[in-house]
């Protein structure tokens, strides 16, 4: 598989439905009690995008896009209209070594936090509280990483918050692209994108 660092058409993403999902698995004893296994720590997200192509652009531009991905062998960028950025208090570091710290989302409610990976910032959108990009330090927005790595000699100190906007790692579900002509030579097509999913 390779990764094609290209946005799926932001113009074909109208009344799709998108949000987190989980795995888990569910099983009753004989006590009658329930018994759930997390199968996953991260979620994965699901696109599901139906709706009618009615300008000739937009038909050609989902055509060369599915087209460039190979179907469902290459992975690409989605943007989630539903959660696609994150504020000084949610974006955080762990640190990896060799002075690279990998970036992730902080949700809380409450008294919990779960802390989700970012493998695709967005270019020019991203802060690394007081620190300045190619300065300070470099990020490399051509692969599903979301590492940032410091510069300078002896080690930087390490950097503790950033914000910015974010797309999802993802691919098609399918290898087909069905399109159905309506009346008036409209079109209509439906997909159904997954995030891929660099970590359990």
């Amino acid at each position: 598989m390779t990764f094609r660092n290209i946005r799926f058409p932001t113009g074909i993403r109208s009344g799709a439905e998108m949000g987190p999902m989980f795995s888990t698995s569910r099983a009753r004893v004989m006590s009658g009690r329930s018994q759930r296994n997390k199968n996953w720590t991260y979620p994965a997200r699901k696109f599901t995008v139906e709706r009618a192509v009615t300008s000739d652009d937009l038909r050609k531009e989902l055509l060369a896009f599915f087209y460039n991905v190979n179907g469902g062998a290459d992975s690409f960028r989605i943007k989630d209209a539903t959660d696609f950025e994150a504020s000084i208090s949610e974006g955080v570091f762990t640190y990896l070594g060799a002075n690279r710290y990998q970036m992730w989302k902080r949700y809380t409610s409450g008294s919990y936090t779960k802390d989700i990976p970012v493998l695709l910032p967005v270019t020019g959108t991203i802060t690394v509280t007081g620190y300045t990009e190619t300065t300070h330090y470099t990020i490399d927005y051509t692969q599903p990483l979301g590492i940032v790595t410091m510069l300078g000699s002896p080690s930087p100190t390490a950097p503790t918050t950033w914000s910015g906007q974010y797309d999802i790692h993802a691919i098609f579900e399918r290898d087909d692209l069905p399109m159905v002509i309506e009346e008036g030579g409209v079109f209509t097509s439906q997909v159904v994108i997954m995030e891929e999913k660099n970590t359990a």
